[in-house]
């Protein structure tokens, strides 16, 4: 299963959905490295306890991928958190 927390979706919307489901979260993986101050605190009110399991930066094909076409290429940066309950 998965879920998308984004500026789209209100925390009522996202509760829902993830109430709804049999299944339980898991991991959380985020992308991206813009307002993640903001977007972790938006997190931890669904998951309080999140520990990061790991860090992904861009290797240097996509870091040239990215200087060569950036539209299509995004240069990001992902973290993955398991969710500790």
């Amino acid at each position: 299963m998965v879920y998308t927390l984004n500026e789209d979706k209100t925390q009522q919307e996202f509760s829902k959905e993830i109430t709804a489901s049999p299944y339980k979260t898991d991991y959380v993986v985020v992308v991206g490295t813009d307002d993640m101050d903001e977007r972790m605190a938006r997190l931890h009110t669904f998951y309080p306890n999140l520990e990061l399991e790991h860090s992904i930066t861009p290797s240097l094909y996509d870091q040239v991928l990215h200087l060569l076409n950036p539209r299509v290429h995004k240069n990001e940066h992902v973290q993955i958190y398991k969710v500790v309950k």
